[in-house]
């Protein structure tokens, strides 16, 4: 954890370098601390690639970054390892992201202009972060499963009905679009 102990949470960017520089620069303003990036880098917006590429280039001095796995990435991975599973990649925004990797139509045929480093460092992100009050997740958990035990396919695709206020034991839980108090 950095210096302040803080913790900063930025979720879905979807291929918006815009908004990921801007995030950057409102936190990077505080004393060192933590940032817990929630998945969904990539897809729908016109920059996954330079997303991909700051956020694997790490953060400034003193500052701890957190990169969790997205449904969104997973996808591409999925369609990395499986020809079939392509087509619904790129029916969920994945043709932006072959635009910001130099395709010019988009199609399934450009994949390979993805970098494998890069599918690689995403296959490497973890599914969750825990600190001392909270769980850090794409999409959501199963109360009462054991963190080690919940399924990868909860962690990035759960969705919690309206006015959830599921939590994890005394933990709160973090998903991209809610901080999920435990009441």
């Amino acid at each position: 954890m950095g210096a302040s102990g803080r913790t900063y949470v930025v979720p879905d960017l979807h291929g918006r370098f815009d908004l990921l520089k801007l995030a950057l620069s409102s936190i990077e303003k505080n004393e060192a601390g933590s940032v817990v990036f929630t998945g969904d880098y990539i897809d729908r917006g016109p920059q996954s690639r330079e997303v991909i590429e700051r956020l694997i280039a790490g953060p400034s001095t003193g500052w701890k970054w957190i990169c969790l796995l997205g449904n969104h990435e997973d996808m591409l991975i999925q369609a990395s390892q499986n020809w079939l599973k392509i087509r619904q990649w790129l029916r969920n925004g994945g043709e932006a992201t072959l635009r910001s990797y130099g395709s010019k139509t988009g199609s399934m045929l450009d994949f390979s202009m993805v970098e494998p480093a890069h599918v690689a460092w995403m296959q490497a992100l973890p599914l969750f972060h825990r600190d001392q009050h909270r769980v850090y997740v794409h999409a959501g958990m199963e109360e009462g499963v054991p963190l080690d035990q919940q399924s990868k396919h909860t962690l990035i695709w759960k969705r919690y009905g309206e006015g959830s206020a599921e939590g994890y034991g005394a933990l709160h839980i973090v998903v991209s679009d809610v901080l999920r108090p435990r009441l």
